[in-house]
C-alpha cells in the first residue's frame, strides 16, 4: 500500500494498486446534524440526543450516506485532483460498524479494474474499492465506485 498522491491520470493507475489518503476527518456534531438537516434525514438515532441514549448504542450515529459521501470526497481529493472527470457509479456499499460523533475517518483505496471509456475516448475508466476506517482502524465502510479520468495524452 502506497500513499496516495495527487494529480494521477488513467494511465498512473495498475490494477491491484492500493493508496491510503493523508486527508482524515473528526465528524463533528455540527456535521452530523447539518447533513440531517439537508437531506430530511430525520432519523431520531441521527438528531435526538435521548432517543438515542435508550437505543442499543447508547449515542446518537452519523448519517451512513454522510459516511458514503465524506469517503468519496476523500478519496477523489487525495486519489486523482485536479485530474477527476467524475465518478460514474457506485455499487456494493457495506457498512459495517456505526460512526458517531466524534470519530474521526481515514480511508484507502484499491484499483480493482481499469477499461476504456466507450464513452469518452479522452478517458478512461477505473473500478475502486474505497474502504473508510475510523481512528481505531476499523473498516466502517467499503464500497465500489467507477471513476471517470483523463488519458495523459488524450486521443486524437
Amino acid at each position: 500500500m502506497s500513499d496516495a498522491a495527487t494529480g494521477r491520470y488513467f494511465e498512473d493507475f495498475v490494477i491491484g494498486s492500493a493508496y491510503r489518503h493523508a486527508i482524515r476527518k473528526t465528524l463533528s456534531e455540527a456535521d452530523s446534524l447539518l447533513f440531517s438537516t439537508l437531506t430530511y434525514g430525520m432519523e431520531p438515532l441521527h438528531v435526538d440526543q435521548a432517543y438515542a441514549e435508550a437505543a442499543p448504542y447508547g449515542m446518537r450515529a452519523v448519517n451512513s450516506i454522510l459516511l458514503l459521501g465524506l469517503a468519496c470526497g476523500i478519496g477523489a481529493a487525495g486519489l486523482a485532483r485536479d485530474a477527476v472527470s467524475g465518478t460514474v457509479a457506485f455499487s456494493d456499499a457495506r457498512f459495517t460498524r456505526p460512526v458517531f460523533i466524534g470519530d474521526t475517518i481515514h480511508v484507502e483505496s484499491e484499483v480493482l479494474d481499469k477499461r476504456d471509456d466507450p464513452e469518452c475516448p479522452d478517458a478512461g475508466l477505473i473500478e475502486l474499492e474505497r474502504r473508510a476506517y475510523n481512528q481505531r482502524n476499523e473498516v466502517v465502510a467499503k464500497f465500489r465506485c467507477l471513476q471517470r479520468l483523463p488519458r495523459r495524452h488524450p486521443a486524437g
